[in-house]
């Protein structure tokens, strides 16, 4: 598979994982009850009637999106696991094995969020809209602590995934065009199509 397709195969997938991540929120929000407003990079609660936010809602509501994050992740490494159990390293993947890659990598995300705080840092940016930075913050810990972990976990799985399971002809168009057209998804949503269809 060349470049440029797995680069097209990847650019719909920072829209997918954000509405994803952001349904991850607003999904406990209503279990909790909250009424949620999903925009394209955020989620808001309000809590119904007269009802007063808790603290520990919050928390639960913070965690539903890195959790969801990391639940599709891991049920795509396990059918991807299973899917090539048996077949050889160099089969293509097929159909099943690309959608399993994809959810695999919602992993990817955490590593995604560690690069962004630390460049955050870096740079003297504002950070503290991050999950993992709030997250961080409510339990006393430095800030970049939960986001670090979590991306080098993040990482560990995206070169599993990338040196076990995808075949090694396709692995290095595989990794450049999911990073390429990754980044080109993400500018497109946040900065264009993203703040149009969810403001």
């Amino acid at each position: 598979m060349s470049l440029a397709v797995c680069t097209l195969i990847f650019l719909p997938v920072p829209l997918i994982g954000t509405l994803v991540h952001e349904c991850g929120h607003a999904g406990v929000a209503c279990l909790l009850g909250y009424n949620p407003t999903v925009h394209f990079g955020s989620t808001d609660w309000t809590a119904a009637g007269e009802a007063m936010r808790s603290g520990s809602d919050d928390l639960a509501i913070r965690l539903g999106g890195p959790c969801m994050d990391m639940l599709v992740g891991t049920a795509g490494l396990i059918w991807l696991a299973r899917a090539r159990r048996d077949v050889r390293r160099d089969a293509p993947l097929g159909s099943c094995g690309w959608l399993a890659a994809l959810m695999a990598l919602f992993w990817s995300r955490p590593v995604f969020v560690a690069l962004r705080l630390f460049a955050a840092l870096a740079t003297g940016q504002d950070f503290h809209r991050l999950d993992e930075v709030r997250l961080a913050e409510h339990f006393g810990l430095p800030v970049w602590l939960i986001a670090s972990g979590t991306g080098m976990l993040g990482a560990a799985v995206c070169t599993v995934i990338v040196a076990r399971y995808v075949p090694a002809r396709t692995a290095v168009p595989f990794a450049l065009g999911g990073v390429i057209g990754s980044l080109s998804g993400f500018a497109v949503w946040h900065g264009w199509l993203g703040p149009l269809l969810l403001p």
